[in-house]
């Protein structure tokens, strides 16, 4: 019997406790097997996670993390954890990936967990001055076929260390391909909270695109 808080000569067992116990082995087989018992399992388990966390700290200067918002987490996060922003990035879906993967393959990553490939817009997220998050620009066909590395230079960071944060598009929804929209500087994306005051509560419902002039 062995427990989890303390050494094997204690037995007394207290709330919390995990027991541990091992299925017997036929007589004169404890020899041949690499492990035979719980303890040196154990150790052996502990020495691997060492030698992971190792080998990853030595490589984590070549990974990076991109962290993508989609319309579904804006619609989840309004009006529950989000109010004045858009989005919490920390609550969307990131992806741990090399510095140097081209950011076409990442697009295909993308492609097997939601939406294909012709169907996706990227945008990159900027800082306001207030310090919320909103889409600037679109990714051009020029900056996705250049590296992720390169990629974290653009405008969405406000210091060096940030993660990539971008905010992905379905352009797909008629499911035929379509090409990307050109958006222009006279261009702005909107994006609409609604506000219902008999059930006091704030959601998403959209996002538009207007021209900057007809805003004035």
């Amino acid at each position: 019997m062995t427990t989890s808080s303390r050494n094997s000569t204690s037995m007394k067992i207290e709330d919390g406790d995990i027991i541990c116990f091992q299925k017997s082995t036929p007589l004169g087989s404890e020899e041949e097997l690499k492990y035979s018992n719980v303890p040196s399992f154990l150790t052996r388990l502990k020495k691997e996670q060492e030698e992971d966390k190792k080998r990853y700290k030595a490589q984590a200067h070549l990974y990076t993390t991109i962290k993508v918002a989609r319309d579904e987490d804006l619609v989840k996060q309004i009006g529950r954890d989000i109010y004045f922003d858009l989005v919490d990035h920390d609550k969307v879906r990131s992806f741990t990936i090399k510095k140097q993967m081209p950011f076409n393959l990442f697009k295909g990553l993308v492609a097997l967990e939601c939406i294909p490939m012709q169907f996706q817009q990227f945008w990159i997220w900027a800082m306001r001055q207030n310090h919320t998050y909103r889409p600037i620009q679109p990714l051009t066909p020029e900056e996705q076929l250049e590296s992720v590395k390169k990629l974290e230079g653009l405008p969405n960071k406000e210091h060096k260390n940030c993660k990539l944060k971008l905010f992905l598009e379905d352009l797909g929804l008629d499911q035929r391909p379509i090409p990307l929209p050109d958006k222009t500087k006279e261009d702005i994306l909107l994006f609409f909270k609604l506000y219902e005051p008999e059930k006091q509560k704030l959601g998403f419902v959209g996002r538009f695109f207007v021209k900057s002039l007809a805003s004035q």
